[in-house]
C-alpha cells in the first residue's frame, strides 16, 4: 500500500473520529450537515494550527482531498451560519474538558494592542502539566469595551 494511500485512509479516519465527537458533544441536536461542516473544519484547524479562515479551508482541502476553494467557502460559510451557537459549544465543551475535576485553574490573559486600539480576552484552563489550554477568547475595539457594561456577551472563538 502507497504512503499516499495510508495518509489518505488515516485523514478519512481521523475526519471520523472528530464527526463522531462532535455528534456526540451535541446528542443529536445539530443538523447532521452542520456536524460534519464542525468536523470539517475543526479537521482544517488541527492541520493547520491557524485560526485564519483561508488557512483553515486549505487544510482541510489538504486533509480531505478536495479543491482547495471550495473548502475555503465551505469554513467561511460555517463561520456566518447563525444555526451554530458559539455560547452553546462552550457550555457543551467545557465540562468535557474539565470533567470529575473537583478544582480547576483558570487564567486570564488581557491584550490592549495600542496602535490599532484593539483589545482580546483569553481564559485559558491549566493543565495538570502547566500548560495553558484555550477556552475562550474574544477580542473587540476598546472604545466598544469602554462603552459597553457587558462587553464579552459574544466571544470570538471557543476552543
Amino acid at each position: 500500500m502507497g504512503r499516499a494511500v495510508r495518509a489518505e485512509r488515516a485523514s478519512a479516519l481521523r475526519h471520523e473520529e472528530v464527526q463522531a465527537f462532535i455528534a456526540a458533544l451535541y446528542e443529536g441536536e445539530l443538523h447532521t450537515k452542520r456536524v460534519t461542516a464542525l468536523a470539517g473544519a475543526t479537521l482544517g484547524v488541527m492541520a493547520s494550527a491557524s485560526l485564519a479562515v483561508a488557512v483553515i479551508g486549505q487544510a482541510l482541502a489538504q486533509a480531505r482531498g478536495l479543491v482547495t476553494k471550495h473548502a475555503i467557502k465551505q469554513v467561511d460559510r460555517l463561520l456566518s451560519n447563525a444555526g451554530i451557537d458559539v455560547w452553546d459549544s462552550f457550555a457543551r465543551w467545557v465540562p468535557r474538558q474539565i470533567g470529575t475535576r473537583r478544582d480547576i485553574l483558570v487564567a486570564m490573559d488581557w491584550t490592549d494592542y495600542d496602535r490599532d486600539g484593539q483589545a482580546t480576552l483569553v481564559l485559558s484552563l491549566v493543565t495538570g502539566h502547566g500548560r495553558p489550554h484555550r477556552c475562550c477568547g474574544s477580542a473587540s475595539g476598546r472604545t466598544s469595551l469602554r462603552s459597553s457594561a457587558t462587553p464579552l456577551r459574544t466571544p470570538a472563538w471557543c476552543g
